[in-house]
Order: C-alpha cells, then structure tokens, then sequence
C-alpha cells in the first residue's frame, strides 16, 4: 500500500501488548487509533521477521458516523481490533489479508448510508 505517512495530530498511540502464538513465540502489537476520514477502517502493519505488528482502528472512517465514540466504545474497537489483527498474524492462511480487506470493503458501503 501507497498510503501518505500519518500526521502525528491524527493518531493516539494507546499502547502496546503481547500475544503468543502457537509455537510460543511472543508477538508485540502496538494499538493506534487514527482520525482520517479518508483511511480504511482497520489496518495492519507487520514486520514479521521481528514479530512487531501495528494495528491502527480509524475513529473517523465514515462507518462510524453516528456512533458515540467514549471510554466504552473506544475500548470495544480497541478489543476487537486486537482479535482481528491478531487473527490475521496468527493466521496459516495462503492470503491472510482477505478477511480484513473484505470486512474494509463492507464498512466503506455502509459508511455510505445513514440506515445501518
């Protein structure tokens, strides 16, 4: 992906944790939230080799239209944010990326509309 690097003004780094995979291994995964309208809504950034994931939930991506973003709601995107993300690396799959770019695609349509 070609994206323009984030203004630091647009994101909230919320910390980092550990998950371990199967064979033991500790992954370390850093949590953003990022305020971009024009980001997807859920990104993952890897270097593998290290074991070091970002994930970075978009508070402003148009699917949130609506929705009140406090303490509560933050923590329920930050949660399940962390188990896509962690689902994805996690992943033995042939293309990991496929459920998170179709559920981006699916939140981008209903961003579009005020009905969902």
């Amino acid at each position: 992906d070609n994206l323009p690097s984030l203004d630091p003004e647009s994101t909230e780094d919320t910390g980092s944790f550990l998950l371990h995979d199967r064979e033991g291994h500790k992954h370390n995964f850093k949590f953003i939230f990022v305020k971009d309208i024009s980001r997807e809504f859920i990104m993952l950034m890897e270097n593998p080799e290290k074991r070091i994931h970002e994930i970075q939930m978009n508070l402003f991506h148009p699917c949130m239209n609506g929705i009140v973003i406090d303490t509560s709601t933050r923590k329920a995107i930050k949660r399940l944010g962390i188990a896509i993300a962690a689902s994805e690396v996690f992943s033995n799959g042939y293309d990991k990326t496929k459920i998170r770019t179709k559920m981006n695609e699916i939140l981008r349509q209903i961003g579009l509309t005020d009905e969902n």
